[in-house]
């Protein structure tokens, strides 16, 4: 497994890149005190310790910050004429704070309901997750199980491929260099034998590849029996229904759209006719 890992904050300024990297051991299904380890776990820790890391070396003066441009941010995305003059962005798509709304801003008390609904509903998430989890747990570790040995014959697969390259080139070279260099009938014959060789090696190559194409297709065919489903939800804000259904994603969306709508509708004050 390879991750590359970048985090930004909500000014959209880098705090850090890395790469990381992590095999699973052939061996790790076969040992019995694993049994109930992830055996991704390693990775995954390694890059919340690396998140951490760079979080503490900020000060708290600096998230303080980060936390109002992201608020202001939000804001701005419903009401983009009341809350953007409070932001500038820069020619790297970089945010800083203009100034701040007074707390008693109707309109972004307003926007506060909105947010602390959108983050009850992300919390809610976490419920079907573990749900999710449960049901999904028992065929996801035999996927895992069953995969592993895929892998690791895709691994070797790929380094039979790299040698076999190899020796095709070195036997097509050798072959083009004996017959320029060579007059005799033994030069000949050499010349023709190594052509040979190249040839095979280069024909087990290309046989390498469609093992691997074949085996990653089954790896794919065992990975989409794990779509997660997320259970449809109602939500309930200001006296409104909005109902969900789809994936994780896909809800988010329905959400933001709503709450966006009713946002919206309310922010538009009547009008004597």
């Amino acid at each position: 497994m390879n991750i590359g890992v970048r985090v930004i904050d909500a000014s959209n300024v880098i705090w850090g890149e890395k790469t990381f990297e992590h095999q699973v051991s052939e061996g790790f299904f076969r040992d019995a005190l694993r049994q109930n380890e992830d055996p991704y776990g390693p990775v995954f820790r390694d890059i919340a310790n690396y998140v951490f890391r760079l979080m503490v070396k900020r000060s708290d003066a600096e998230k303080e910050q980060v936390q109002q441009i992201a608020d202001m941010r939000y804001a701005a995305m419903y009401s983009p004429e009341s809350f953007g003059a409070y932001l500038n962005q820069n020619r790297k798509q970089q945010f800083s704070l203009n100034g701040l709304p007074s707390e008693q801003d109707l309109m972004f008390q307003r926007i506060e309901q909105v947010k602390a609904k959108d983050e009850q509903f992300v919390d809610n998430l976490q419920t079907n997750y573990e749900a999710f989890y449960a049901e999904t747990n028992e065929a996801y570790r035999t996927y895992q199980r069953e995969a592993l040995p895929i892998a690791a014959e895709i691994r070797r697969k790929k380094a039979q491929r790299t040698k076999a390259q190899a020796w095709a080139a070195v036997g097509i070279i050798g072959g083009v260099l004996l017959s320029k260099n060579s007059d005799s009938t033994a030069g000949n014959i050499g010349a023709a034998v190594a052509t040979a060789i190249g040839a095979y090696n280069l024909a087990e190559a290309v046989q390498q590849n469609k093992a691997i194409g074949a085996q990653r297709e089954m790896l794919e065919e065992q990975g989409q029996n794990l779509d997660i489903k997320v259970t449809p939800q109602v939500v309930e804000f200001n006296d409104q229904t909005i109902e969900l259904s789809g994936t994780a994603k896909e809800q988010y969306g329905q959400l933001r759209q709503k709450l966006y709508e009713i946002y919206q509708l309310e922010a538009t004050p009547d009008t004597a006719l």
